[in-house]
């Protein structure tokens, strides 16, 4: 049997050593799912769904957060916090993205390079008349074959 690690209407007892935890946890989890409770994280639920549409909710929220010496950084510090593990993965894919960039820049740097030395010697070779093929004028080939 799966253990729960949520909130649950009973918190965790201890046993004796003749009782099977298991079956607690059994008998706590039909309990629940027979009443099926609601209340406070009902209530929680809500008003946290309305924050983000709902100005009497954000003035609530802020109200019960000042009770405990908190402000709206808190709600962006529990965000942060419960979505770290999206955001280190996010920032793994970002560097590899970054590195695969990094990386198809410097080919194109290196074949930049490569074709502007080989345009250079082609271009000296070119005008030093070396290894260039010279193309005899016509006329004059025709009048000496004549």
């Amino acid at each position: 049997m799966r253990r729960r690690t949520e909130l649950t209407l009973l918190p965790k007892l201890p046993l004796l050593i003749t009782e099977s935890a298991d079956e607690f946890d059994a008998l706590r989890d039909a309990f629940e799912r027979e009443i099926k409770p609601r209340g406070v994280e009902d209530e929680a639920e809500a008003l946290a769904q309305a924050w983000f549409t709902d100005q009497e909710a954000k003035k609530r929220v802020s109200e019960l957060l000042s009770r405990v010496e908190l402000d709206e950084s808190a709600i962006e510090a529990e965000a942060i916090r419960r979505s770290s593990s999206d955001l280190e993965l996010l920032d793994r894919m970002l560097t590899s993205l970054e590195s695969r960039r990094n990386k198809a820049l410097g080919c194109v740097a290196e074949y930049r390079a490569s074709l502007a030395h080989q345009l250079r010697e082609s271009a000296d070779r070119i005008i030093d008349g070396k290894g260039v093929f010279q193309l005899e004028d016509a006329a004059s080939t025709r009048s000496t074959a004549a």
